[in-house]
């Protein structure tokens, strides 16, 4: 038979009796149905792998983003300190809108990791 194909019931099945009326033998009517559309096994492995690596290096690259912004913010604040502006440390708007900024990146990153990684496991 060739791939992809089913074998599928075609009327009822009855009893013929053979060698001599002694054996009974059930015969079920069958022809083969072949579905060109559905993928074999070793597509939906492929499928799934690809879709897995694809999330990871989505990941991988989110990852290597927000380190590189963490690192640009980092070198900021060693820019600033390095100044002699240490005022600006102590001024608690500057400081809580900076907190505030912070915060709502964080979150907005969170939630788009939170879905990515719902979906991924949806899958």
């Amino acid at each position: 038979m060739p791939p992809l194909s089913n074998l599928e019931v075609t009327g009822e099945p009855y009893l013929r009796r053979v060698e001599g009326g002694k054996t009974l033998i059930l015969i079920v009517p069958l022809r083969v149905n072949v579905n060109i559309k559905s993928k074999t096994i070793e597509e939906l492995v492929a499928t799934r792998k690809n879709v897995m690596l694809s999330a990871m290096m989505d990941l991988q690259t989110e990852s290597e983003q927000e380190l590189a912004q963490l690192s640009q913010a980092m070198g900021q604040i060693k820019a600033l300190a390095a100044r002699e502006e240490t005022e600006w440390f102590n001024d608690q708007v500057a400081h809580a809108n900076v907190n505030e900024e912070a915060s709502v990146d964080a979150q907005k990153k969170a939630m788009v990791l939170f879905r990515r990684r719902k979906d991924l496991m949806e899958m």
